[in-house]
């Protein structure tokens, strides 16, 4: 195959532009997106129970589903949830499950439930991470927000005809209501309630089918038409008052006006309301593409907006994507001008050329391929083909050296490009096949961290097996066309100064220092190897700090609020306004010092009646979302920004929780996220603050929160022991109860294309006394009126504002991050469990302690990818035992792997950066780099000792031999890294930990592996196991 593509004079062009066309076509179609979508399988189950607490809906519906799935097949882990109204109850898949058969066995085990409480809702069933956000349109006009709302619904259905865009979400307004409020005094009077209204209202107002008229040669259709659509339309309908028998006019008793469901469901911007399109996007959607065509039609439609209207684009998370392209786009150029640079150095231009051109040829064929692993064009594949840049040199190099070294030997281009791939070919696959032996395992690393770091070694893969089909059909081609005789090739003075330089160097210093090595060779190991225990000790003892994933710096910050459960949407917005007004005096503490003097804070928006952090909706909490300058344009890290905002902020009065911070990437997980369970909630709650006080007594650690907080206040009504007699029940009592104050859905109907409920209950003065609570009319069974204290005793009595629950079990959860420029998440960790951990389990008797987020999915990652570095050296090992047809010599080849350590950790603590999860990443796929240079120079060794030599002389030869390749190939792959490691860019940081570990591994390695292995080899030979191995050969 070799020879044919090397002989034929178009075989190998064609090759090379299938490859280029095939990638270039398949990379317009690619799927862009800021991470890997890889997010856990989960089904989540929401019930909505209208007026029950958190303990009710615990007791009578997340119970119920929790047993309903127990033994469900595949359940890895079931959270649950209880609040005010609402139940959650969320689904893990184990990995080996099938999403869509999971998620159907789930749905008939809920549908199956039939003991329900009769005014819970059908359950939505709603397979969780298959969109995914992409940016927002925030729409601002006019102050009505009906007619807001209509806009924006409007607005939206204009989005999802765009052929891109598939889901687009409004927000900022709940349901949609025709409101009836009720005065009770004048329900007294007419000796109705609120059911008896709501009851005239569904019969009154309706448009209802009333069958067909069959006439001669006709048949028409009858309906009945009384349906009502607006306030001014039902205020006439009458209603029979069973008191003076006359007809009342519903306007009489009661305002009739549009509104909404939850008053505090809203969005603001800059102290306007506004509403919010949320544009998401499917697993196989392209993030950027979507983002183009909504700009392009956003700018469009800014030019016909009303007067009044304003469209914003905002939380825009293609940008950091963008920024991730442009950094790694720059990078790689530069590093592929710095590779050819360098080649060029030692080659003629030529060779130089043709052995860069192995890098798009490469990337292009592995774009074609990546679909086949479904693989998108992400942050991951981004640092996999930055790291390719470096890798994919070393077999064309080897092959390019060998071919010209055969030239020189006087034979014509085509027989040297056949005799020099040809001698190589053995050795550059086996070198594949040992670099392919430490990355497979890496591509099946697990844990959440572990599902997005493995597109790094998928891609090297795809990546590496291009270029070895590059480097063996069609490099061999053009360069035995491309090159000249050696006779016909004149060395200038620049070249001939390289050459005799390297010479020099090559003698002098390799050969001495090598001399050296194998002359003392037991001192120098000793020291190598104290070096080595060193390094690790560094890192050990926490000298080297560790983290899951680098900060990665975008361009958003969140403030997330929470008052006290029941507090009014008044008391919210000004502790709103406080937080606010910190963040603009924040904006004007760093607006001088950005480019062009331009605001920090481009733009902030609260959303009211929500808290992600702790999953409640209702008035007491909010969340803010800030858009700043991009991190490519502003001056300052978003540490600082959170730090002074806080500072300016000040303590919110009455505040329950308030948490600034930047919203999370990736899937490592809150730093401090630790679950208590295994005892009643309040001695829970009671640990956990206790654990809480731990923890911030650390500098650095901050925005630390358990998720259990007390609740509104339940005032229990019970009826009275002589209630009984009057014919009372208990359900039909709390059937009234239930209609005045959480009030009655009359009916439903369409307007155009908005829903909206006919909502029924009492006036807002009316709910808002407790006398007026006692006084409230009840309807007896006789049809006699008769107050609520006179049949009921009313108590008051506390709970809680949610009930979290994990496999069936009440937990209590402790929330915290840490600035890894103060503190370190490893140590504090450690710290906890070597002491404070260990007391508090001692003085709380069966509180269970369970370790979740960062740490949990770090530890998950870190053991799964250790355990695939032992996996691929048995791999590298039995590859190379096969080779050598030894059981020792491969461990001399192999022992150049963990003395990398020695320059990963090195340059980790000179470059003050800390060692992470993609630096780990990194410190294993360098193992499948070093091996190869041992391996070569092992097998130079050996044919010294074939030609007689001595074994202290085999080694040092061969270390002389090989210097320059091993330099050239070292120095290549750094060449092609450098630009990335001098980049300053904030977005770099989450690349430059593995580019840290590659350059200076590769540093020491090149260093080490001229004289380590020299050393090693010559006190193999002190034991007389060179003279074994060589006797074995020979009898082969």
């Amino acid at each position: 195959m070799i020879r044919f593509f090397t002989q034929h004079p178009t075989a190998a062009n064609l090759l090379m532009l299938i490859f280029l066309a095939l990638g270039l076509l398949n990379f317009q179609a690619l799927e862009r997106e800021p991470v890997p979508d890889f997010s856990p399988a989960e089904v989540q189950v929401r019930v909505t129970y209208p007026g029950a607490t958190a303990e009710e809906l615990e007791e009578t519906v997340l119970e119920r589903i929790e047993d309903s799935l127990a033994g469900l097949q595949n359940l890895g882990e079931l959270r649950s949830e209880a609040q005010e109204n609402l139940g959650i109850v969320t689904a893990r898949m184990g990995e080996a499950g099938d999403i869509h058969v999971f998620r159907n066995d789930l749905e008939g085990r809920i549908n199956a439930i039939d003991d329900f409480p009769e005014n819970v809702r059908q359950p939505l069933v709603e397979t969780l991470g298959q969109d995914e956000p992409v940016l927002s349109v925030l729409i601002s006009g006019p102050e009505e927000p009906r007619s807001l709302r209509t806009y924006a619904e409007t607005l939206r259905k204009k989005l999802l005809r765009l052929p891109e865009v598939k889901n687009v979400i409004l927000s900022g307004f709940s349901d949609q209501q025709v409101q009836i409020r009720l005065s009770a005094s004048a329900l007294h009077r007419a000796g109705l309630s609120v059911q008896d209204v709501a009851q005239v209202i569904a019969r009154q107002s309706l448009n209802m089918p009333a069958g067909s008229l069959l006439t001669q040669g006709h048949e028409l259709l009858l309906r009945v038409e009384e349906e009502q659509k607006s306030p001014e339309a039902l205020a006439q309908l009458t209603i029979l008052s069973p008191v003076s028998g006359s007809e009342i006019r519903l306007g009489e008793l009661a305002e009739l006006r549009y509104g909404f469901s939850r008053p505090e469901d809203k969005i603001e911007l800059n102290g306007r309301r506004v509403a919010k399109l949320q544009i998401r996007k499917g697993r196989q959607d392209d993030s950027l593409r979507i983002n183009d065509a909504v700009r392009q039609f956003i700018s469009k439609e800014q030019k016909t907006l009303p007067d009044g209207m304003r469209l914003i684009l905002t939380e825009d998370g293609s940008k950091g994507l963008l920024s991730q392209l442009k950094l790694v786009s720059s990078n790689g150029l530069q590093g592929m001008l710095l590779v050819f640079l360098t080649m060029w150095i030692f080659f003629s231009f030529g060779v130089s050329f043709w052995v860069v051109m192995s890098l798009p040829i490469s990337f292009l064929g592995a774009a074609y391929l990546m679909p086949l692993l479904n693989l998108s064009i992400n942050t991951m594949t981004l640092i996999g083909l930055l790291l390719a840049l470096g890798l994919l040199m070393d077999d064309g190099i080897v092959i390019a050296e060998n071919i010209s070294a055969h030239l020189q030997k006087g034979k014509t281009p085509l027989q040297a490009a056949l005799d020099g791939v040809s001698e190589v070919s053995t050795g550059v696959f086996y070198s594949f096949l040992t670099t392919l032996g430490v990355l497979g395992p890496l591509a099946m690393i697990r844990g959440d961290i572990g599902k997005q770091l493995k597109v790094v070694p998928m891609i090297l893969i795809l990546v590496l097996a291009v270029s070895l089909i590059e480097a063996f059909l069609i490099l061999p081609a053009h360069l035995g066309h491309w090159l000249k005789p050696h006779a016909q090739v004149k060395e200038n003075a620049f070249r001939r100064a390289i050459r005799q330089g390297t010479e020099w160097v090559r003698v002098q210093w390799v050969g001495q220092l090598a001399s050296l090595a194998v002359q003392y060779r037991y001192a120098f190991t000793g020291t190598v190897l104290s070096l080595l225990i060193v390094s690790v000790g560094l890192f050990v003892s926490g000298r080297l700090p560790f983290v899951a994933l680098p900060p990665l710096e975008g361009d958003l910050l969140v403030a997330r609020l929470r008052m006290p459960q029941g507090t009014s949407l008044t008391e919210t917005e000004a502790a709103v306004q406080q937080i606010l007004k910190g963040l603009e005096a924040m904006n004007k503490t760093f607006t001088p010092a950005q480019p062009s003097q331009q605001p920090l804070v481009q733009q902030a928006a609260v959303q009211f009646g929500f808290n992600p952090d702790t999953g409640e909706r209702g008035s007491h909490v909010a969340t803010l979302s800030v858009d700043l300058l991009t991190a490519e344009k502003r001056q300052g890290r978003l540490d600082n920004f959170i730090r002074v905002w806080s500072e300016k902020t000040g303590a919110i009065p009455g505040a329950s929780n308030l948490t600034l911070t930047e919203p999370a990437y990736g899937s490592a997980g809150r730093a401090i996220h630790i679950r208590l369970s295994g005892l009643a909630p309040d001695v829970l709650q009671k640990s956990g603050q206790e654990l809480k006080t731990w923890f911030a007594g650390f500098a650095g650690v901050k925005n630390l929160a358990l998720d259990l907080y007390a609740g509104k206040q339940i005032l229990q009504i019970r009826l009275k022991a002589g209630a009984q007699r009057f014919g009372l029940s208990t359900t039909e009592l709390a059937r009234q109860l239930n209609a005045a104050y959480l009030g009655v859905t009359a009916r439903e109907f369409q307007h155009g294309t908005e829903a909206f409920e006919v909502d029924v209950a009492l006036a807002d003065f009316d709910q808002s006394s407790l006398k007026e609570l006692e006084n409230f009319m009840i309807r007896l069974p006789s049809g006699e009126l008769t107050p609520l204290k006179t049949l009921a005793a009313l108590t008051s009595e506390g709970g809680w504002s949610v009930i979290r629950r994990v496999d069936g079990r009440r937990t209590v959860t402790l929330y915290g991050d840490v600035d890894i420029l103060v503190s370190n998440t490893d140590r504090l960790f450690k710290k906890l469990q070597s002491g404070f951990l260990n007391d508090l389990q001692a003085k709380y008797q069966g509180l269970e302690v369970q370790f979740e987020g960062e740490i949990k999915e770090a530890g998950r990652t870190r053991a799964s990818m250790l355990g695939s570095l032992l996996l691929g050296l048995l791999g590298v090992y039995f590859l190379l035992s096969f080779q050598f047809r030894s059981y020792s010599e491969p461990l001399i080849v192999m022992m150049i792997i963990p003395l990398t350590l020695i320059g990963v950790f090195g340059g980790h603590l000179l470059l003050r950066f800390p060692f992470s999860m993609p630096a780990l990443l990194g410190t294993i796929a360098l193992a499948g780099i070093v091996v190869n240079d041992s391996l070569l120079l092992v097998e130079f060794i050996k044919q010294e000792r074939r030609l007689g030599k001595p074994v202290n002389e085999a080694a040092i030869a061969a270390s002389q031999a090989r210097f320059r390749a091993v330099v050239l190939t070292s120095a290549t792959t750094i060449a092609g890294l450098l630009p990335m490691l001098l980049e300053q860019s904030l977005q770099a940081q989450i690349l430059k930990g593995l580019v840290i570990s590659i350059c200076f591994g590769l540093m020491a390695s090149t260093l080490l592996v001229l004289f380590v292995i020299p050393a090693l080899y010559a006190i193999l030979g002190d034991f007389h196991l060179i003279e074994k191995l060589d006797s074995a050969h020979d009898k082969i």
